[in-house]
Formats: C-alpha cells, sequence, structure tokens
C-alpha cells in the first residue's frame, strides 16, 4: 500500500480542479494531450456521480502527463512535477522507471564492450527478460549500441579542449545523441563547422528531463546543477551554449526558467510582497 499520500494528493487535486474550473483547454488537447481528457472525464464524473477521484485514479492521472508544455498555464506543469516527486518521496521509484530513465548509465555501462552487449541483447529469451523487468512493449526493436559513442569521438578529436579564437560554442549533445545515435550529433558538430564555428564538447551529464519526469527530485537537482555550472563557466568564456535535442534544450530553456519563478530569491529580487509570486 502506498505510504502516507497527502502531499500528492493536494497537489495533483490542485491540478484537477484548477483545470477543470478553468474549461479553456477542454478543447485544446483532446488530440494532444493525454492529461487533459482523462482529467476532464474523472472531474465530470465526480460532479454527475459524487463518485470521488481515487488516490490511485490521481496517480495515474499524473503519469499521463509528459511535461509537453501544451498547456498555457506553467504553474499546472510545476504542480504536476511536484506531486510526482511528493509520490516518489513516500512510495520510491519503481525499478522499470528507474532504468528507463537513466540513459546516461546505460549509455556510459554500454560504452565499456558494445559488441559484447549487442551480442547479449540479440539472444531472443535475453531480450525478452530485460523487455520483461524494463515493462518494455514486446515489440518495440531495442537500438543497437554504437561502436563508439559520441563523447568518445569528440574527444577523440579534441572537442573537449577549448578552441582559440573566433566564433565559437559549447555544444550540449544530450543522452539519446550522445550514447545511442551518435551520428545526429557528429551531423551538428559538422554543420557548425562548415560555418566556420568553433566546437566545445564540455563534460555534460543528462539534462535531467526523463528522472525529473519520473518524479526523481534528487537526481534531476543533481544533474541540472552540473550541467548549469558547467554551461555557466563556458558562457563567461565566451561561449554560445548550443542544443540539437529539443527535450534538453525544453528543460533549460522553459521547465527550468519556470521553476525559477518560484524561488524566494527570485521573488525577492524583483520586489514580490508576502502575498504574490511575480513572474
Amino acid at each position: 500500500m502506498p505510504r502516507d499520500g497527502n502531499e500528492f494528493e493536494t497537489t495533483i487535486r490542485r491540478v484537477l480542479d484548477a483545470c477543470a474550473d478553468c474549461d479553456t483547454c477542454r478543447p485544446l488537447m483532446d488530440e494532444s494531450c493525454l492529461l487533459f481528457p482523462e482529467l476532464y472525464r474523472l472531474y465530470d464524473r465526480e460532479k454527475a456521480h459524487g463518485r470521488v477521484v481515487s488516490q490511485d485514479e490521481l496517480r495515474r492521472l499524473s503519469e499521463l502527463c509528459t511535461l509537453c508544455g501544451l498547456c498555457p498555464c506553467f504553474d499546472i506543469r510545476t504542480d504536476v512535477i511536484r506531486s510526482k516527486a511528493a509520490w516518489v518521496r513516500a512510495n520510491g521509484m519503481p525499478l522499470a522507471a528507474r532504468l528507463l530513465a537513466d540513459v546516461q548509465r546505460f549509455g556510459r555501462l554500454g560504452a565499456l564492450a558494445p559488441r559484447v552487449l549487442n551480442r547479449v541483447l540479440a539472444c531472443a529469451p535475453v531480450r525478452r527478460a530485460i523487455k520483461k523487468v524494463a515493462k518494455i512493449h514486446p515489440q518495440r526493436r531495442l537500438p543497437p549500441l554504437p561502436g563508439e559513442n559520441f563523447f568518445e569521438w569528440a574527444r577523440r578529436r579534441g572537442l573537449d579542449q577549448a578552441p582559440g579564437q573566433g566564433p565559437k560554442i559549447a555544444y550540449f549533445a544530450g543522452c539519446t545523441a550522445g550514447y545511442l545515435f551518435p551520428e545526429v550529433a557528429r551531423a551538428a558538430v559538422a554543420v557548425m563547422g562548415h560555418n566556420g564555428i568553433s566546437v566545445l564538447v564540455p563534460p555534460q551529464q543528462c539534462c535531467g528531463m526523463p528522472s525529473l519526469l519520473e518524479g526523481d527530485d534528487e537526481t534531476t537537482f543533481r544533474r541540472v546543477r552540473a550541467n548549469l555550472e558547467t554551461l555557466l563557466d563556458a558562457v563567461q568564456e565566451g561561449f554560445e551554449i548550443v542544443c540539437s535535442c529539443p527535450t534538453c534544450g525544453y528543460l533549460m530553456k522553459v521547465l527550468l526558467k519556470e521553476r525559477a519563478f518560484y524561488a524566494e530569491a527570485y521573488q525577492r529580487a524583483v520586489g514580490a510582497g508576502a502575498d504574490e509570486i511575480k513572474v
């Protein structure tokens, strides 16, 4: 049985009540979002039949949110994130979610012996067992690990060293292009090089989006902090930041900024009163 879920229920229930009362997104989200159609169904059922939305239903509702950013109210996304984190703090994260949310760990382990791991994954019984543990659909094709990931390639070409004069960028590749599809990241470097731009690939960790989506605040903040320190140092040295992954870019350019609005330090900096939040 789930442990104390008061914080989780309070937060996700606030999302349900606020969105259903506003109703603006009802026509916007029917075809583009999984969360809102279910949210309105639960709310309408509760009002029509008096059947209160249960904790299990609220939990399934929170899992439908992928933080895609389509909803116009950023406080709703913030509350969904908070509700997921509250659930994980109270009940932990399922093994399958923990495995799938850590592409970085999988990519780094796979880089130690990619050919061996590919041969292991090619074995049907092993592949079926892995998919069962990770709760991956049986028909889902697992991408083979590359013989050399992007970060190894970048080090071999000296892209981990700061370039000299001229236009220069610090490139944040992300885990998918970094470990699974390095041809994407190499193509990005080639395009920048063709346009006379020098590229630095600084030390980087997972952007934090997968763990944030699953409610693992601790891992998310640890990785975000490490990346921000590295990227801010690069900015101080005159680099522009480039990210080819839309998910990584969305986290850094949108979600982090939105959550920062709630920080006490930010609110003090913009002169917010005790009973208000300024954006």
